[in-house]
C-alpha cells in the first residue's frame, strides 16, 4: 500500500529536525487512519516538495503527531502548462471543478466574473479553492497545485493572456458546426487556456469580445453541458493532449 500524505508547511519541509502535523492532520492519521510509531508517511506542501517520514511520536490524545524525516525533501512541479478560466459558479460548483483541476494536474485557474455569473465572491474565497485543491492532491498523489486567482474582471482577460503568454486560447461557444475542443488542441503547443462560461453561458458580447481578442470557439458534445461538466470535460481532454506532446 501506498504510503498516506499529509500536508505541512514548506518550512516544515525544508527546515530541521522532526515535523509536527496540525491537529487536523495528525487526528486524521492517529483516528481515522489508525496509523502508527514506525509507520511511514509522505508529506507534502502543495508548492512541489515532498518529504519521506517515519512517524516518531503520537500524543495520548492523539492530537500531536510528530514524523521524522527518513530522506531529503525533493521538489518537482508535475503540472501540465493548461490554463482554465472558468466562468464564476454557484460555490458547490466552483469547488468541484477546482477540485477536478487539481486532480488532473493543470497549472493555473482562473475564475472570471461574467455578465450571467450568478455568484460574485470576493477575494477571501480564494483561500477556500486553494485549500480544496490542496486537499485533492493529497488523493491523486500530486505535488502541486494549481495557482488560483482572486475573482477575475471579464475586461481584464485580454492582458492576463498576454501576460502568461498562452500560445494557444479557445472558448468553448454553443454554435453547431464549430470544431471541436480535441481537433483544436492537436498539434497545438503549450500552455493552452480554455475558456468556459458559467451558469446561463456567455452573451454574445463576450462570445464576440473574446474572438476578437483571440480565443478561437470551439465545441465539447452535442448536448448541452452543464458549466460544472463542460469544465471538468474540457480540462480532461487538454490534459491528455499535453501528457501526449509532453511524452
Amino acid at each position: 500500500m501506498r504510503d498516506r500524505r499529509f500536508l505541512v508547511s514548506t518550512e516544515a519541509i525544508l527546515g530541521e529536525g522532526p515535523i509536527r502535523l496540525s491537529e487536523k492532520e495528525a487526528r486524521h492519521l492517529a483516528v481515522v487512519l489508525r496509523l502508527g510509531v514506525k509507520d511511514t508517511v509522505e508529506l507534502i506542501d502543495g508548492k512541489g516538495h515532498l518529504l519521506k517520514g517515519e512517524i516518531q511520536e503520537i500524543n495520548a490524545k492523539k492530537n500531536l503527531v510528530l514524523v521524522k524525516p527518513v530522506a531529503p525533501p525533493i521538489f518537482q512541479d508535475d503540472r501540465l502548462p493548461i490554463i482554465l478560466f472558468a466562468g464564476l459558479l454557484r460555490s458547490e460548483k466552483m469547488d468541484l471543478v477546482v477540485q477536478k483541476a487539481s486532480e488532473m494536474g493543470i497549472e493555473k485557474i482562473i475564475p472570471v466574473i461574467t455578465q450571467r455569473s450568478v455568484a460574485r465572491p470576493g477575494k477571501e474565497k480564494t483561500k477556500r479553492w486553494e485549500a480544496v485543491a490542496l486537499q485533492a492532491l493529497k488523493q491523486c498523489k500530486g505535488l502541486m497545485a494549481p495557482d488560483i486567482s482572486p475573482p477575475t474582471a471579464f475586461e481584464a482577460i485580454p492582458e492576463v493572456v498576454k501576460d502568461l503568454k498562452v500560445s494557444f486560447a479557445t472558448v468553448l461557444a454553443p454554435e453547431p458546426g464549430l470544431p471541436s475542443l480535441l481537433h483544436c488542441l492537436i498539434k497545438k503547443s503549450t500552455p493552452y487556456a480554455i475558456f468556459v462560461g458559467p451558469e446561463g453561458g456567455f452573451t454574445e458580447h463576450e462570445l464576440r469580445f473574446l474572438t476578437d481578442v483571440g480565443f478561437t470557439p470551439s465545441s465539447l458534445a452535442p448536448r448541452v453541458l452543464r458549466a460544472e461538466t463542460a469544465c471538468i470535460a474540457s480540462i480532461g481532454i487538454a490534459v491528455n493532449i499535453a501528457a501526449m506532446a509532453k511524452a
